[in-house]
């Protein structure tokens, strides 16, 4: 007999991408405060991280690439003010660098979380940032649900204490 195939017990960000789960149904307070808590235990356990050193991502994606990537593409002065602010931030910890509903996987009561090629140290409010941002793009059809789920997540997450020196 063939095992039985185990269906995911979080249907909102599983075996599908995220994104595709997000255009049938709204995510769920439970799984905005289960990205929350995860994204603290990364941020939190490695505060004080030394920059990452060439052959362990740095090399691919520095600092200055993940900000350009993401933000100074578009040239606007603004956009360029926000990086120049984010990297003058405190903090080191490792940011995941592409933290959206296409890179998370929360099936079966766990966080996963994928594609890691942006990852960079740096200030952990880019992180935060970034799901919050596409956690509103997500739900800008279903205004309804964006002050509990973003209000669950930023009300888990815990930003660390600076590193000791």
């Amino acid at each position: 007999m063939p095992a039985k195939r185990h269906e995911p017990t979080c249907v909102a960000l599983s075996a599908k991408r995220g994104r595709e789960h997000l255009g049938q149904r709204a995510a769920t307070v439970e799984e905005c405060t289960r990205l929350g808590t995860a994204l603290t235990r990364i941020h939190h356990a490695t505060t004080g991280l030394p920059p990452l050193r060439d052959g362990d991502g740095d090399d691919l994606c520095s600092v200055e690439h993940a900000y350009g990537y993401c933000l100074r593409a578009c040239g606007h002065h603004a956009l360029d003010e926000a990086c120049r602010r984010l990297e003058a931030l405190p903090g080191r910890q490792l940011i995941l660098g592409d933290v959206c509903p296409k890179n998370l996987s929360l099936a079966a009561g766990r966080t996963a979380f994928v594609d890691l090629d942006n990852v960079h140290t740096g200030a952990p409010l880019f992180d935060l940032a970034y799901l919050l941002a596409h956690l509103v793009l997500h739900h800008a059809a279903r205004p309804e649900f964006l002050h509990a789920l973003a209000a669950a997540f930023l009300d888990t997450y815990t930003l660390p204490a600076p590193a000791r020196p």
